[in-house]
């Protein structure tokens, strides 16, 4: 798909409200894959290298109009069409590290 709308927490931040997790870990990283046992939606993921931080899902939030985009990675295998964000960071591909987003992250939602 064009899009995986993403939100990087700290993982004391995520509180399943319903159901039970399934979790699926990647042999060859270590990247594991929590989602719905019932519907097979996919909630967060958690790098090997990340453990205290998760990659929450954005659409499974009840209400995501908080959170606005800060930046868009793989960029370059985006289709023509996909909107860009003015003024946020955009990486080609996989960042090295994830620290300018969690922080232009973290420094929008203290406004």
């Amino acid at each position: 798909g064009a899009f995986a709308l993403s939100l990087i927490v700290p993982d004391t931040a995520f509180h399943l409200v319903a159901g039970e997790l399934e979790i699926w870990t990647r042999a060859e990283n270590g990247k594991q894959h929590a989602f719905c046992g019932r519907c097979g939606t996919r909630i967060h993921h958690r790098a090997a290298d990340r453990p205290n931080r998760l990659s929450l899902k954005a659409g499974t939030l009840d209400d995501p109009a908080p959170f606005a985009p800060i930046g868009n990675i793989w960029t370059d295998s985006a289709p023509a069409w996909s909107p860009k964000v003015p003024g946020s960071l955009s990486y080609p591909g996989q960042p090295d590290t994830f620290d300018a987003l969690e922080a232009a992250f973290g420094a929008a939602q203290c406004r």
